[in-house]
């Protein structure tokens, strides 16, 4: 494992001119390394502790779709975030910006099925966002939204090796799908703005199921958990009329 205690940081808020230990900031639990991979890898939780204790304020974060052409002459879309910090100085009020670019695609996502695959435009802000942080502060690490083999081994390296096969399959199924319903939820709380028992109305209603039904997360298929985080993106996005006309097309395809 990396040893943190050798890592010194230029402060942002003091032009560089203080040093800080990254151990002051992050433990070896927030790294990862991984065999044939020569940088640490560091968790989103590490990025999170990083963002806090130097004061990064996320200022703006802008979406945008594009149409690529690869080597075979084929179109595919890709997804682009540029997001923005703004940071302020130790000494004055004046603030200067720091600015991270991420993408997304089928080409960089991993399988269809997978957990990034499934929301590229959070990928796509993940990655801006980490790249952001590291790049200002110097660290020669990845950010483990960078690729689907970093969430794949991560989960990999934490599955008992005394399970069977198929039980290491339904673990990572489960931590696959919590992972997706739990990007749903947090859209719903903290972009609009709904507390616990309308998110659990919101699902049911996504999903054709009665009001009073219990939404389990062993019983659902990544159809479903898709067609969730498609229509809470969507109520996000572009508003509550299309939104609208997505339920109504998927409750005709349901009943």
């Amino acid at each position: 494992m990396v040893d943190l205690t050798t890592i010194l940081v230029k402060d942002p808020r003091y032009d560089g001119s203080i040093l800080v230990p990254i151990s002051d900031i992050i433990d070896e639990s927030d790294l990862m390394m991984i065999s044939g991979i020569s940088k640490p890898i560091i968790k989103r939780p590490g990025i999170n502790k990083i963002t806090k204790f130097f004061g990064y304020k996320k200022d703006a974060s802008n979406i945008e779709e594009h149409q690529m052409t690869d080597s075979y002459g084929s179109i595919y879309h890709i997804v682009v975030c540029r997001v923005c910090y703004e940071i302020k100085k130790a000494d004055s009020a004046e603030l200067f910006f720091v600015y991270g670019l991420g993408e997304a695609s089928y080409k960089n996502l991993g399988p269809d099925n997978g957990v990034g695959a499934c929301y590229p435009v959070a990928m796509a802000e993940k990655r801006a966002e980490s790249r952001a942080i590291l790049y200002d502060l110097g660290l020669d690490f990845y950010g483990e939204d960078e690729s689907p083999q970093f969430y794949q081994e991560k989960s990999a390296a934490s599955i008992p090796e005394s399970l069977s096969e198929k039980q290491k399959e339904e673990i990572a199924s489960s931590w696959g799908k919590k992972n997706l319903i739990d990007y749903a939820k947090n859209i719903c709380g903290k972009c609009l703005d709904m507390n616990e028992q309308d998110v659990k109305t919101l699902f049911r209603k996504i999903l054709g199921m009665e009001p009073s039904a219990k939404v389990s997360l062993s019983e659902l298929d990544y159809d479903n958990i898709v067609k969730i985080v498609a229509a809470v993106e969507i109520k996000r996005s572009l508003g509550t009329k299309i939104y609208e006309s997505y339920l109504e097309m998927y409750s005709k395809d349901l009943k």
